[in-house]
């Protein structure tokens, strides 16, 4: 019989356009999930280079699944199927393996889901012989493994192109009782059973030369539509104090544009649509040639997340006589103050030359990614803001530009400078956006998306959890109710938080130059 979701699977697979075609190589069954929609999850980067790695070993078939839409769930639900892969619609539990790649804390929830979905149990002590070995990587694991604890046999820390071959073939060589006993001898691996700390420092890539992370396969049905991914640079050379890249993936390595064009070659059949990514792509040295040098290529480029202050007009004039019509940049901070305590480090006087140079080169629409809920700000702390976007109103109107401001409320990471700070309360986010929800222009060119704080609370609680939280979430996934969702309450959040940064450190108080000869003055202090 026809599984229920058959029809939206071939969909998905018609779609498809890949110079590295699935094939069956062999009776050592991999299943690699990444637990959300199939339209978000091959957009990752991660996921599409472990398939690839994956289905060049010896022995090893390599398959994916996802989180399965509402509609899909209810399906599979009401027809008591289980969840199966994508390319031949075996059922999870029947792979040797399931290994799920997890970017982003919020979706450890649908882990939960994909588990239940795919009749294996949640809990690592309640698998048999006869389960698959459930494992996870990613730079949420990466981060923080602890929170999911109870859920995995295996966790491998760090960079998968480092140590990620050499488990699966220890694991497909042991697979049975010694398999967790072969894996502890790589130094990135993690096994939650037996109750230790996880490894603080791991190896990592040397260059990217050999090992780029790039796009696999190519669909319509993602969020960069048909659009070949490459990461561009790994790293970052800055050291800004909430951003976790410095820390997961050490010092900055490069791709080689001899190395880029030769992907190029490789995927130019299937697209003319390239997308560059990196943390500190910004500071690439000579990323103005790169891009001229695809796009005479014949490639149309995009690029992630600017800094105002390398926006060239050479290198904006590039983008955009390709099909990128948007332009994002992160200046998280119009206050001084704020970006000291952020070490975000960029002049601000480059905004408005950043945004001349934007509109000049004709762009449709502009983001701009903002925080707030940093420790002891003030409204007046986002007059700056306010000022620029006052100014910019006309500006924006006459090119027919639209600006977005997108905020998020500062999520203090593991492994930075900011982990151990308790993350701001709701009344200091609450008097923060009332604020600019009052004072933000009013302009049809304008446009602003707000965080969730509930979302923000329990993302954080999720990311800097201990094993005390991962047990309180296996306990509520294994009594609750059909169609129960997983809720933490605030105060329920503060409590779990004070327990689990209870005697830690805070960093130190950023503080706001005053007239000469006046004692400085605490601004931006750490909260309790």
């Amino acid at each position: 019989m026809p599984h229920p979701i058959d029809q939206l699977y071939d969909q998905y697979l018609s779609h498809e356009r890949t110079p590295f075609p699935f094939r069956e190589n062999g009776g050592f069954r991999v299943c690699l999930i990444y637990p959300n929609s199939y339209r978000v999850g091959m957009s990752n980067l991660g996921l599409q280079t472990v398939y690839r790695t994956l289905n060049s070993l010896p022995g090893v078939t390599c398959e994916r699944a996802f989180l399965p839409e509402s509609a899909e769930a209810r399906v599979l639900k009401r027809h008591r199927s289980p969840l199966v892969s994508l390319e031949t619609r075996r059922p999870l539990g029947q792979f040797q393996v399931l290994a799920f790649s997890i970017t982003y804390e919020m979706d450890y929830l649908n882990v939960f889901e994909i588990l239940e979905l795919a009749g294996v149990p949640i809990a690592s002590v309640d698998r048999g012989p006869h389960d698959p070995l459930v494992i996870a990587g990613g730079a949420a694991i990466t981060a923080n493994p602890l929170t999911m604890n109870p859920v995995f046999d295996l966790m491998f820390l760090g960079e998968a192109e480092v140590g990620g071959a050499e488990l699966f073939r220890r694991v497909q060589a042991g697979y049975g009782d010694e398999m967790c006993d072969l894996a502890r001898g790589l130094p990135q691996v993690y096994v939650p059973s037996d109750e230790v700390d996880p490894p603080e420092r791991y190896p990592t890539l040397p260059d990217l030369e050999s090992f780029y992370a790039a796009s696999s396969i190519l669909t319509p049905n993602t969020v960069f539509s048909d659009t070949a991914l490459v990461e561009l640079t790994r790293g970052c050379p800055r050291r800004c104090s909430f951003c976790i890249a410095k820390d997961l993936y050490g010092e900055t390595r490069n791709l080689s544009v001899n190395k880029l064009l030769a992907y190029v070659e490789t995927i130019r059949p299937f697209t003319d649509r390239i997308g560059l990514f990196g943390a500190g792509i910004s500071d690439y040295e000579g990323i103005d040639g790169v891009v001229r040098a695809l796009g005479d290529a014949g490639m149309d480029v995009t690029i992630s997340s600017l800094r105002f202050d390398r926006l060239t007009p050479e290198l904006l004039a590039v983008l955009r006589r390709g099909r990128q019509k948007s332009i994002t940049v992160a200046p998280e901070s119009f206050s001084q103050p704020v970006q000291r305590f952020l070490k975000k480090g960029f002049a601000l006087h480059k905004v408005e030359e950043g945004l001349t140079r934007i509109l000049e080169a004709g762009f449709e629409r502009v983001k701009y990614y903002l925080m707030y809920g940093v420790p002891g700000e003030q409204p007046e702390d986002f007059d700056g803001l306010l000022e620029h976007v006052r100014a910019a109103v006309p500006r924006l109107e006459a090119a027919g530009t639209e600006l977005e401001l997108s905020f998020s409320i500062l999520e203090p990471k593991p492994r930075t400078e900011l982990a151990r700070l308790a993350m701001a309360t709701r009344d200091q986010t609450n008097r923060v956006e009332e604020y600019l929800r009052a004072n933000v222009p009013r302009s049809g060119r304008v446009q602003v998306q707000w965080p969730s704080f509930q979302s923000t609370y329990l993302s954080d609680w999720l990311c800097r959890g201990d094993r005390a939280a991962g047990r309180r979430l296996l306990e509520f996934f294994r009594h609750r109710r059909p169609g129960q969702s997983f809720r933490l309450t605030y105060r329920d959040y503060l409590s779990e938080m004070d327990r689990i940064l209870a005697g830690s450190q805070q960093p130190r108080a950023v503080v706001r130059p005053t007239a000469a000869g006046a004692a400085e003055v605490p601004v931006l202090s750490a909260l309790h």
